[in-house]
């Protein structure tokens, strides 16, 4: 994605990545907001949907040397715990999605 991005839009690799970076971080910023606002709201299988989304963004970004997606969530320490916990009670995710989550979010539960 990165190579093609560097292509299109004539940009050197450090400004492509610089862009990726911050798409993925504002992708991941949605997804947050929109799982919070669901838990809130009793919709606790679409919260899930919203984290599975930030554990595909997770991924990815550990693919890409150098790329965090950590930023200022504008949202509670509570509720990014809140969250993370529904999400752990619900999917029992493997130890590595868990650390990866608690990293992104910048909660440990």
């Amino acid at each position: 994605a990165l190579h093609k991005a560097t292509d299109t839009l004539e940009l050197d690799a450090k400004e492509a990545a610089d862009e990726l970076a911050s798409m993925l971080r504002a992708r991941a910023a949605g997804s947050l907001v929109n799982a919070i606002g669901d838990l809130l709201q009793g919709r606790e299988q679409q919260a899930l949907v919203g984290v599975e989304e930030l554990v595909k963004l997770a991924e990815f970004a550990a693919t890409c040397e150098g790329m965090s997606l950590r930023q200022d969530w504008q949202v509670s320490v509570s509720m990014r715990k809140k969250l993370l916990a529904h999400y752990i009670d619900a999917k029992s995710p493997e130890a590595n999605t868990i650390a990866r989550l608690e990293d992104l979010m910048g909660v440990v539960v």
